[in-house]
């Protein structure tokens, strides 16, 4: 039970390849149009998310686990992270579509490869829907 622990764990822990895409291709941009505060704030949320995960990681990882603790520290975690889930998509995301252009979509699109992925893998490279149009 506690290898599959360890394995789901390490599972979990994806979530950190799409808190580096954000931090390095999303927020500079926002950034880039005078909104500084909303970066600081989820660079701050996502340092503690990947603190807490560490700390679970680490108790996780202990020849003698403390479940309580565990537990406990995990729910702090848990929380935080689905606390960040709804920030982005409820706070940032309608800030980014609103003054986003296309040509910011299009570097997002073209670096995001080199970060990976956290959930989902595209399938094909992201383009524009008027440059989609003009293709066909």
């Amino acid at each position: 039970m506690i290898e599959e622990l360890q394995q789901l764990i390490v599972q979990l822990g994806k979530f950190h390849k799409h808190y580096h895409r954000k931090e390095k291709l999303f927020l500079p941009i926002l950034e880039d149009y005078g909104h500084y505060a909303p970066t600081r704030i989820m660079w701050r949320g996502d340092d503690r998310i990947r603190a807490l995960y560490q700390a679970v990681k680490g108790q996780i990882d202990q020849q003698e686990i403390n479940i309580a603790h565990t537990r406990k520290t995990y729910n702090t975690f848990e929380r935080k992270f689905n606390e960040m889930v709804f920030q982005e998509e409820a706070i940032i995301l309608p800030v980014l579509l609103s003054i986003f252009h296309e040509s910011d979509w299009l570097r997002i699109a073209k670096e995001s490869a080199a970060f990976g992925y956290a959930i989902i893998e595209p399938d094909e490279e992201w383009r524009p829907l008027l440059m989609t149009k003009i293709r066909q």
